[in-house]
Formats: C-alpha cells, sequence, structure tokens
C-alpha cells in the first residue's frame, strides 16, 4: 500500500485516526474496509491491490487502538457505539458520501453498528467470518451470538481483556502473532477457546512457525507494526465486553434499527472456530434474510487464506449491485 495515499483527521471524539485512501473512479463506489484485532490496515493490502486499480476507491482505517491511530488505554472509550461514530467520520474527512462497508472480526462488529445507526452512508455491507451482530446486554449474549454453545468464545476474552496481558504478548510477540495467525485453524480449538490455554501457550512461549498463507514480509511487516504499536490499547477491545458502558450505549440502540436494509454479503469460513458458521448464517437469516451468503473452507483470516476467491466473491457482488 502507498505510504503516500495515507491521511490523519481528527475524529469528533478528539482521536487522531490514521487511514489509507484512494478516490473511486466516476461509475465505482468507494469500499471501506475495517479490519480485526490484532491488525491494521495492511491487513487489506491483497484487497486493496486488486480493486483499487480496478478504479474502485478504497478507504482503510486503522482502527483505534492500531496501527497510527490514537491508542488510549480506556476501555470504555472502545464501545462499538462510539467506534462507529468515529468511522462516519472519517467517512466526513474522506469526503464519501457513501460507501461499500467490508468487515472483518472487531471490524464486522463495527461495520454492525455503522449499519444499525448510519446505514444512509451505504450502499451495502460485507461481513467476513463474523456476521451481523445485533445489540447486546450481556457478555454471555455476545458469547451465544458467536457460538452455538456461547461460552466457549470466553477463553481468549478473559486473558486479553486482564489488564496486564498486553505486556506477556508484546514480550513473546511471535508466540502471540502464531497463536492469532495459526498454521492450522483447529488449533485454535486447543489453545484459543478454552480458559487458560491463550495464556499457557503465550507464557510458555510457544512457536509453531508462520502459516503458508503469509508470505514472510507480510509476517514481518505484521510483526513490525505490532512492535511499534503495542498491544494494550488493542486489548481494550476485549476489555470493553466486560465494561458497563459497551452494554449501556448498547441498550440505547433502537430495536426497529435492527435490521440490515441494505445488499448484504457474507463469506462464511468453516473453519474458524471463534466465529462459527452456524451462529452467523442464523443471524443473517434473522437480520438481513436477503443475504447472499457464501461459504468458504479456510479458517478466520478469509482475506489472506483465501485471496483469490474473496476477491472474486466480492467482485461478482457489486457487479449484482450495478457496480462493474
Amino acid at each position: 500500500m502507498n505510504s503516500a495515499l495515507y491521511k490523519d483527521t481528527t475524529v469528533t471524539r478528539g482521536f487522531t485516526y490514521h487511514y489509507y485512501h484512494s478516490p473511486a473512479s466516476a461509475g465505482k463506489p468507494t469500499l471501506l474496509f475495517l479490519h480485526g484485532y490484532p491488525s491494521s490496515s495492511y491487513d487489506w493490502h491483497r484487497q486493496v491491490e486488486y480493486f483499487q486499480p480496478q478504479g474502485y476507491g478504497v478507504l482503510v482505517p486503522d482502527c483505534l487502538g492500531s496501527g497510527g491511530t490514537s491508542k488510549p488505554d480506556d476501555p470504555d472509550l472502545f464501545t462499538l457505539v462510539a467506534l462507529a461514530q468515529d468511522v462516519a467520520d472519517v467517512l466526513d474527512a474522506a469526503r464519501v458520501d457513501k460507501a461499500v462497508g467490508i468487515g472483518h472480526d472487531w471490524g464486522s462488529a463495527v461495520l454492525s453498528r455503522l449499519s444499525d445507526l448510519h446505514a444512509e452512508r451505504f450502499e451495502g455491507f460485507v461481513w467476513l467470518a463474523l456476521a451481523y451482530i445485533p445489540s447486546f446486554a450481556t457478555v454471555k449474549g455476545l458469547a451465544r451470538l458467536l457460538s452455538p454453545t456461547g461460552d466457549d468464545a470466553l477463553g481468549y476474552w478473559r486473558y486479553f481483556a486482564d489488564k496486564d496481558a498486553y505486556l506477556e504478548c508484546e514480550k513473546n510477540v511471535d508466540s502471540f502473532i502464531q497463536l492469532l495467525y495459526p498454521v492450522t485453524p483447529e488449533l485454535w480449538k486447543d489453545w484459543f477457546l478454552p480458559v487458560g490455554k491463550t495464556k499457557e501457550w503465550i507464557e510458555g512461549d510457544r512457536q509453531m512457525g508462520r502459516p503458508h498463507w503469509m508470505t514472510q514480509e507480510e509476517y514481518r511487516t505484521i510483526r513490525d507494526t505490532l512492535a511499534r504499536s503495542g498491544l494494550k490499547s488493542p486489548n481494550m477491545y476485549y476489555g470493553t465486553i466486560f465494561s458497563n458502558a459497551n452494554a449501556e450505549s448498547e441498550s440505547k440502540i433502537p430495536r426497529e434499527t435492527l435490521a440490515v436494509r441494505r445488499p448484504v454479503l457474507f463469506l462464511a469460513a468453516t473453519r474458524d472456530a471463534v466465529c462459527v458458521p452456524a451462529a452467523g448464517k442464523s443471524a443473517m437469516a434473522q437480520y438481513a434474510p436477503h443475504a447472499k451468503v457464501v461459504e468458504i473452507d479456510r479458517g478466520h483470516w478469509l482475506q489472506f487464506e483465501a485471496t483469490e476467491q474473496v476477491n472474486k466473491e466480492l467482485e461478482a457482488w457489486l457487479g449484482s449491485l450495478g457496480f462493474s
């Protein structure tokens, strides 16, 4: 990604957002890509390299806590409602009236609130791995939205939410990266979901190597970005799960907004142990029954693991909306 196309803006809350922006050619939409944890805008570089030369606008922020964006360390500042407003402010800064929203992981969660509260800014929505999430009042309620068994999702949440977990993650950063970007998706079932196992993995400095779908350059860039940015602020995404502030803001979302009224594409990762496809398809059936659902036989990191298929599915879906 061309470093000259990165800009900075100050959002309403006073935070600086660092974002990549290449304006759209005539007749093309702007694609807004929102990354998850523990990532940065770089996670979308394969999609930027595919769509930007075709004239699509691309807008890719470093989300709060990541890359060149501000890094607060108060979990109450990471509520989904507030993060959605930040992104709306970035759209304003880039002078993008409407976009196609594309989210992955925590970016998918923020995209859900953009759908609820800022739908007029979007031509459509694309969720990767994690589907649309309706507002939730409790931690267990959120867990049930991700996994049919609910509590299975809580192991790594509780570890990353601990106020000192970032210290060990930064110390053993290769172990951290190799757990978050695993050599095989099934590794998460043993080392990510059960309570205590994420802590055991990272404190033991376990390493399994770089996954085959990630180049050495990509690994180095991800590692260098994490080394510069640190993990104290990104871990606040998990701290806010257990924050009363998040539950309070979620409870204020009007119930009538909890239906996606724009075109939707959901790319489900069939080997994702966290964002279980069955739960995602259930959510889509209830809140976006018109969604196009495509199952991809890969793990959580679809934009890396199935780059060609993701790009082609997204391109075909955009074509069905009249963008080609």
